[in-house]
């Protein structure tokens, strides 16, 4: 069984590829602005974690989607709590329930164009596939793409891959039926989760969705109380530096309802909501809210975009 030890290990590499390649897919658009110093920390953690990796043992192998066996991927995936390390950072290999959303929500029109935005090892992307829809899956780290194109077999016709860093990539306007991020957004200062929401908004067509899960502010350990951008967890803690990189931003859902409205989505009050993620480290658990997952919608008809005041549909939500 995998328990929170091995939760923990397998965050190592969580922001390995949003940090290792942003220079690479960033320098041809930005090499005219000077990166702030939050990113630059994120590519020297990349770095270590690089050479991490290159020294794992047969055990730590064993755990790591590189060297995931598919008939291993099988068995972990009855697993509940099983954790496997992917390039940024830990993935279930159960669906979530606001990946089980997303895919109800394709299920509702045949030939869906998708995008998984961080897909990792593919376990929402393939079951996607699976619902017939047509994927582009988004990864930072090439090795896990083409495992993913390996595992999508006879299904591959249907699948396409955008190498590089959200949302620094070539993605088609008005054209995806629905978008998957899942743990990926609360790696970002404010300034790039409001350029993503707005790159997701302006690729979905309308009346598409976009669904979102994000650690929170209320984490427990010495993350107590701590709400925003934190742009060296070394300084906080070394080994949740070494787990999951050197940044967080740590929101409520009040926070994220406000990026949503601004990007100009309608929120569907009714499916956001918090929760724990099976397998959780208990030394960083608190109260139940440790995670959240909030699902915008794109009007049918988006001739301005609307004022926030009129992007909510309400409904109760535990505070």
């Amino acid at each position: 069984m995998y328990n929170s030890a091995v939760f923990l290990n397998a965050t190592i590499s969580l922001t390995l590829a949003i940090f290792e390649c942003y220079s690479t897919f960033s320098h041809a658009s930005h090499h005219h602005k000077k990166k702030p110093e939050w990113m630059r920390a994120q590519e020297r953690w990349a770095a270590e974690r690089k050479k991490e990796r290159e020294a794992m043992t047969p055990e730590e192998r064993a755990a790591c989607a590189y060297f995931l066996e598919e008939n291993n991927l099988q068995k972990l995936k009855s697993d509940p709590g099983a954790r496997i390390k992917v390039s940024k950072g830990f993935e279930s290999l159960q669906l979530s329930h606001y990946a089980k959303e997303f895919l109800l929500f394709t299920g509702e029109s045949p030939n869906t164009v998708v995008l998984d935005i961080g897909c990792g090892v593919g376990i929402v992307s393939r079951a996607a596939l699976d619902w017939g829809c047509t994927v582009v899956a988004n990864e930072i780290d090439i090795g896990l793409l083409n495992l993913l194109n390996i595992r999508a077999g006879d299904k591959r016709e249907r699948l396409s891959t955008a190498l590089g860093p959200f949302p620094d990539v070539n993605i088609k306007p008005n054209h995806f039926g629905a978008i998957y991020a899942g743990a990926i957004f609360h790696f970002f200062d404010d300034v790039t989760i409001t350029r993503g929401l707005k790159a997701c908004f302006d690729a979905l067509v309308p009346g598409g969705k976009l669904f979102v899960t994000v650690a929170t502010k209320f984490l427990g350990g010495k993350l107590t109380g701590l709400h925003g951008f934190i742009p060296n967890l070394r300084e906080i803690d070394s080994k949740l530096y070494e787990t999951y990189g050197p940044t967080l931003n740590l929101l409520e859902m009040k926070d994220w309802e406000r990026f949503f409205m601004e990007a100009g989505f309608v929120v569907e009050g009714e499916k956001r909501g918090y929760f724990v993620p099976e397998g959780f480290p208990e030394e960083l658990k608190l109260d139940g809210n440790e995670y959240l997952g909030i699902v915008g919608r794109k009007r049918l008809i988006t001739r301005h975009r609307p004022g926030p005041s009129s992007n909510f549909e309400s409904a109760d939500l535990p505070r």
